[in-house]
């Protein structure tokens, strides 16, 4: 690993047309409608709260106008022909899907919506954590890169404050479709509550949210009634429900519960609620990704501080700050993140505390689980914070990325923080896996 004191010179961005899409599509006036020219697409809709009504829309827009459409995910893998004009639909992109946008066999449809907004949307809806839910948007956007190498791409940029019909007519628009106003209508009408086709964008989605969890809870009301007929009836099948919590007796002499009070009530902080600091970090691991979409390679991914695992408490959290007191083991592991395949100039940043001059560490990176893909050896340190660079290549859109942290030997005394690694994928070099 060598030392610097400055980041890889910065590279021009691949399609700097891309980058005005926003200005260019603020109004739905200026949607321009295009052709397939004989060309398939594929549409990929991160989770998150627009994604189930985005592909909706799509598959809508498929039927009414007579087009093929398949819906794929990861670990499906296509051969696109000539003339193949396909619609595929998927949340997140396989290695397949990849390779065909850069060769130029596929025109990839890309939402773009808010990440953290999507965080919160998946920590409340499946009850994970904040760094599970941001793994996930990751693996929504490796195919990010081969996005911003194909001038054909399109990103949707949904209008919150618009009525859906904006939006609808963006995404007809990415995929071809005449702006037929009758058709944009009914996929409007088949997709969203009749009371908020005319709403906003943002009405419509919290619709979409309550219709959502309605039927969570009718689906979890009846298997509860179908393992309770299965009790009843002397079965020996065995169904297993997830039952709410009980209800606590009440006290006889509790005093009644004071009348709401009109004093709005802090949030309360938990995984389901993105406190500053995580939003920060959510946005310093997106950030590149959403670049490379758009062309634009001179933005790093960034994974900080903040979402590495501490090897003595495996699946907690580690601290800034990490003690490498003991004998030689794992410090530092994680934070199991997706990145686009291709190779990558990497920059380190780590600071050591303490008497450790004599003590080197060994910084591995692995596609999970076991998957060495590089080993990078720093020599002991006085105490300080220090800047190295190496190279790495990422293969498999599918195995999410580990580093390692280890201390070639044991120590009395000293610590270590990994403040920060940054990506910087390379344009120069022609990758493919």
């Amino acid at each position: 690993m060598k030392d610097i004191a400055t980041r890889p010179k910065p590279r021009s961005a691949r399609r700097t047309g891309l980058m005005q899409h926003r200005q260019e599509h603020a109004d739905v006036d200026d949607v321009t409608v295009l052709g397939t020219d004989g060309a398939g697409h594929i549409l990929i809709a991160p989770p998150g709260r627009l994604c189930g009504w985005t592909l909706a829309v799509s598959t809508q827009l498929a039927k009414r106008t007579g087009r093929k459409f398949r819906h794929i995910d990861r670990n499906d893998d296509i051969e696109i022909g000539p003339q193949d004009t396909r619609v595929y639909l998927c949340k997140f992109p396989s290695q397949s899907v990849v390779n065909a946008i850069k060769a130029g066999r596929l025109d990839a449809i890309v939402l773009v919506d808010d990440i953290t907004a999507n965080v919160r949307w998946e920590t409340e809806t499946t009850n994970t954590d904040v760094l599970k839910a941001l793994r996930t948007q990751t693996a929504a956007m490796v195919a990010h890169h081969a996005v911003g190498c194909s001038a054909r791409s399109k990103l949707i940029f949904p209008v919150y404050s618009a009525p859906p019909l904006v939006t609808i007519q963006r995404i007809a628009a990415a995929f071809g479709y005449a702006a037929d106003p009758a058709l944009l209508r009914a996929c409007a009408q088949a997709t969203l509550p009749p009371r908020v086709v005319e709403a906003t964008l943002e009405e419509a989605v919290v619709a979409l949210a309550a219709r959502a969890k309605a039927q969570r809870e009718k689906k979890a009301e009846q298997a509860a009634a179908a393992a309770k007929e299965t009790a009843a009836s002397g079965g020996n099948k065995q169904v297993a429900v997830a039952q709410p919590p009980p209800i606590p007796a009440a006290r006889p002499s509790a005093p009644p519960p004071p009348p709401p009070s009109k004093t709005p009530q802090p949030v309360r902080e938990d995984k389901h609620v993105l406190p500053t600091e995580v939003a920060a970090f959510t946005e310093q691991v997106t950030s590149g990704f959403l670049a490379m979409a758009e062309g634009n390679t001179n933005v790093p991914i960034i994974w900080p501080n903040g979402i590495f695992f501490l090897g003595d408490a495996p699946n907690e959290r580690a601290p800034p700050v990490a003690s490498i007191v003991g004998p030689t083991r794992t410090v530092l592991y994680g934070p199991y993140l997706h990145l686009p395949p291709g190779s990558y100039d990497v920059e380190i940043e780590v600071a050591f505390m303490g008497r450790i001059d004599d003590i080197p560490f060994i910084l591995e990176f692995h596609a999970a689980p076991n998957t060495m893909l590089a080993q990078v050896r720093m020599k002991g340190r006085r105490s300080g914070s220090y800047r190295g660079r190496f190279n790495l290549q990422v293969l498999d859109v599918k195995k999410a990325i580990e580093i390692r942290l280890i201390p070639e030997r044991g120590a009395i005394e000293g610590q270590v923080a990994l403040r920060e690694l940054r990506f910087w994928i390379r344009d120069d070099v022609e990758f493919s896996a």
